[in-house]
């Protein structure tokens, strides 16, 4: 995180519109404050060996800690809607260009790029399993909220970001299974919070 703190350092202006964001996301998770608190949680702990880092939370950059907020709302919602609301994955897509654009045009572009590759390749295979099955097998919210990834980190850890999202699948089909529930082809899971822990991971981890 320290490598690029410089780069994320916002201007107030920028800092008050992301602040309107959150507060609006706020706003639609209020029905699900249990689901909020469990995935703030969540994302507490995967913080937790970076904040006890010497990058800890004091160098932070508060871009950070409004991803954190954006993603624990999304994942709050759609765990128990299954759905993704478009103000907030705009939300989340608009705060990543704007953090982008801190680091110049050349980035700004690239994200951009990257969120339209995103969101295009959830969108189509949402679209082909629709045509192909019948029904809906991904929801094109959760394109929206890939595309937000691809402005947040970029089309180089997509592909991350991806492969830890099937992997949290797996885990919460797997935990579903150990405790008792029916598991069949038709079983719903909420694919937003995994594509965020997967951002979430990447965005704290990953290679900048």
């Amino acid at each position: 995180m320290g490598n690029i703190a410089a780069m994320l350092m916002i201007k107030p202006s920028q800092l008050a519109r992301l602040t309107s964001a959150v507060a609006d996301a706020a706003h639609q998770v209020a029905p699900y404050r249990s689901s909020l608190a469990a995935f703030a949680a969540l994302y507490g702990v995967i913080a937790a060996p970076l904040a006890l880092s010497e990058s800890g939370p004091s160098s932070w950059p508060a871009i950070t800690i409004t991803l954190g907020a954006l993603l624990a709302a999304l994942s709050a919602v759609d765990a128990r809607t299954f759905r993704l609301p478009n103000s907030m994955t705009t939300a989340l897509l608009v705060s990543g260009l704007a953090v982008a654009w801190t680091g110049g045009m050349d980035l700004l572009q690239w994200r951009a790029a990257s969120a339209a590759a995103g969101g295009l390749v959830l969108a189509a295979f949402a679209a082909g399993y629709l045509r192909l099955r019948g029904r809906d097998g991904l929801g094109f919210g959760d394109a929206k909220l890939l595309a937000g990834a691809g402005a947040w980190v970029g089309m180089e850890a997509l592909s991350e970001v991806l492969l830890i999202a099937c992997a949290s699948a797996v885990a919460v089909i797997g935990f579903k299974a150990v405790r008792g529930e029916p598991i069949h082809l038709h079983s719903r899971l909420a694919f937003g919070p995994c594509i965020a822990t997967g951002l979430w991971i990447v965005w704290l981890y990953g290679e900048r």
